[in-house]
């Protein structure tokens, strides 16, 4: 035994108790401290952006823009009001306020996702099209009688892939994703479904109802997100111009009509994703503005604080870069010493929580209480995903019956049902395709996987220029991910 815990385990209760509120407390302060600087960091990129006239006139989303312009403005003045005395009920009301702001702009961020899903598959239907023809001009003069030979090698290539990563879950999972991905959808939907119900059954196994609930609608979000109610409600601009390529006819377009449709659809994908990124951001800078109102009672003195703000609001104010990159180059070093401060405050604290859990009867209601309030606190810093709210949050911890999960993915696979029937026969088999490929490890086995496989590539029903282009594609992915 360390001489620490030797020293630790001499303690009473009381006074190891007395020790993880020190610590904890200190913890809270380092928190603060660090989501100010981020505060400061940030606020000053995203409203380089959002007063960017150039930027929002090729949005071609005015309305929008307003909404976010207001909510930077309220955000600015929630962070000069930070440093403020304030009661409990003030800060709660303030608190109250960034939520609203929060949910609109998570709902925003969602309606965006959807349009980034709809034309990511219409670029897909383009790729196909564009496949087909570059399949029977490269392959124009080659004999294609060995097909068999080539998915053969294929499926050796495979097998010996998916053996060099199996100690590596995570680049496992990925790999046969990417692999679904690229193999044609040929499967019945009697098969389909099966797979997608099997799958998920043993996926969300032991996961909470609020868990699943999400994951199913994220699902749904992704195989069809024009049917979701929230879509085409904002930004009208990215609706039209999605309309518009979904309505072209492309069976008949030539191989560089259909590059030029492809340069198109870069360009808005590019706008989504920089229009998004600062939604995503405005959404952190919520979260950490709600850190600061629910930990600035703990600091004696604000003084430093009050000094980073006054600085903030010259830059502000003159607009003068060499402000804000001094702020930014002394706010680095300080978040170094103070993630210095919170590793030894972790180290202190397990050794203490170690101690603790050997006792019984050690946590008590007060201490109970103040560990939940530093979870709310680091659950909100350390959302960097910009997570929904009720799931950030859910208390739902109970496990789900049997009869609770057959329902939740018979759900979805009625609304993939339901979404199919409009649906031509190749935009189908490309949001089926889509949907098995980011499930966790679909099918029973390494065999059914490869058996997909062979059935994605029958030359009685695919083409044998498209067997040599995807397999020759493929072996080429494989080829690159092992270098």
């Amino acid at each position: 035994m360390k001489a620490d815990e030797i020293q630790i385990s001499d303690k009473t209760n009381e006074e190891l108790r007395d020790e993880i509120f020190l610590l904890n407390n200190k913890q809270l302060l380092n928190i603060s401290q660090m989501a100010y600087y981020d505060i400061i960091s940030s606020s000053k990129n995203l409203l380089d952006v959002i007063r960017d006239n150039e930027f929002w006139r090729e949005m071609k989303c005015d309305m929008e823009h307003k909404i976010l312009l207001q909510y930077m403005e309220i955000l600015m003045e929630s962070i000069r009001n930070s440093i403020n005395r304030i009661s409990s009920n003030e800060r709660d009301k303030e608190i109250e306020k960034l939520l609203k702001i929060r949910q609109d702009l998570y709902e925003l961020g969602t309606i965006i996702e959807g349009y980034d899903i709809e034309l990511s598959y219409i670029g897909e239907i383009v790729d196909q099209y564009s496949m087909k023809i570059l399949s029977k001009t490269q392959y124009k003069e080659t004999e294609l009688n060995d097909e068999s030979t080539n998915i053969n090698m294929l499926i050796g290539t495979i097998e010996k892939t998916l053996s060099e990563y199996r100690k590596d879950y995570k680049q496992f999972i990925e790999l046969v994703s990417n692999i679904i991905r690229m193999i044609p959808m040929r499967m019945a939907k009697e098969s389909y479904f099966s797979i997608i119900k099997s799958t998920l059954m043993r996926n969300f196994t032991n996961y909470s109802k609020s868990y699943i609930e999400n994951q199913v609608n994220e699902y749904k979000k992704l195989f069809d997100s024009s049917l979701r109610d929230s879509y085409g409600t904002k930004f009208d601009s990215f609706f039209t111009q999605i309309q518009k390529l979904k309505n072209i006819e492309l069976k008949s377009k030539t191989l560089e009509e259909l590059e030029s449709i492809v340069s198109d659809i870069i360009i808005i994908a590019r706008n989504i994703a920089e229009l998004h990124s600062l939604i995503i951001g405005l959404g952190l800078l919520v979260n950490r503005i709600i850190v600061v109102y629910l930990t600035v009672d703990l600091f004696d003195n604000l003084k430093e604080i009050e000094e980073i703000i006054y600085n903030w609001e010259d830059y502000l104010r003159e607009k003068d870069e060499n402000i804000i990159n001094n702020m930014k180059s002394i706010l680095a070093l300080q978040a170094q010493n103070i993630e210095k401060e919170l590793n030894s405050t972790l180290n202190s604290y397990e050794l203490i929580k170690g101690e603790a859990l050997k006792r019984e009867g050690f946590y008590n209601e007060d201490l109970n209480k103040e560990l939940l309030f530093t979870r709310k606190v680091l659950t909100y810093y350390n959302d960097i995903m910009f997570t929904d709210y009720k799931l950030l949050f859910s208390n739902d911890d109970q496990p789900i019956t049997l009869n609770y999960l057959e329902q939740s993915v018979d759900s979805l696979i009625q609304y993939v049902n339901r979404t199919l029937s409009n649906m031509d026969n190749m935009e189908r088999k490309i949001r089926m395709r889509r949907l098995l490929s980011v499930l966790e490890l679909p099918f029973n086995g390494i065999e059914d996987f490869l058996t997909y496989i062979k059935n994605g590539l029958d030359e009685r029903v695919i083409s044998k220029e498209e067997i040599y282009f995807t397999t020759n594609y493929i072996l080429y992915s494989l080829e690159e991910l092992r270098q």
